[in-house]
């Protein structure tokens, strides 16, 4: 009984901890070279840093010198929008969207938003399947001891 206890609190506090999202720049969204232009709630709190891009090994991969960078919180706008009708921010027909703020770009180039996320973070996913993957297990325990019948010395019998 006592090992189930230890057991279970363990379980529970490797859950209550969960996975924390990594600060390592990752590329979020992008527009260009077959990528369409699409506005999304940004997924973690961090900075945000639009880069030009090309395409290599049939990938956008951003280039060194950012356009803008913003710090965004969780679930501000962030992507790229092909706004309708002429004029529109200059004529510009694609901007880059952060927040409240939209950035003009250049017809027939390509861009990236780059995050790099404030550390400490939980991503939620990963806990979701660290949570699903520690029941997994202590379902197939629990499910293989049962199958085992004590005998009166204490041993275990098949």
């Amino acid at each position: 009984m006592f090992r189930t206890s230890i057991s279970i609190a363990l379980c529970a506090a490797i859950l209550l901890t969960g996975c924390r999202v990594n600060p390592a720049p990752t590329v979020v969204s992008r527009f260009g070279a077959g990528n369409r232009a699409v506005v999304h709630k940004a997924a973690y709190a961090g900075e945000y840093r639009l880069l030009p891009a090309q395409l290599l090994n049939g990938r956008l991969q951003p280039q060194e010198t950012a356009i803008a960078v913003r710090t965004l919180e969780r679930g501000q706008r962030l992507g790229f929008l092909q706004p309708r009708g002429e004029g529109y921010n200059g004529g510009a027909t694609t901007v880059a969207v952060a927040g409240d703020e939209s950035f003009p770009l250049q017809e027939g180039a390509a861009y990236v938003w780059e995050m790099r996320a404030t550390p400490g973070q939980i991503d939620a996913g990963k806990t979701i399947v660290l949570a699903l993957v520690i029941a997994a297990t202590v379902g197939i325990v629990v499910g293989s001891l049962s199958t085992f019948e004590l005998g009166t010395t204490g041993a275990f019998y098949p």
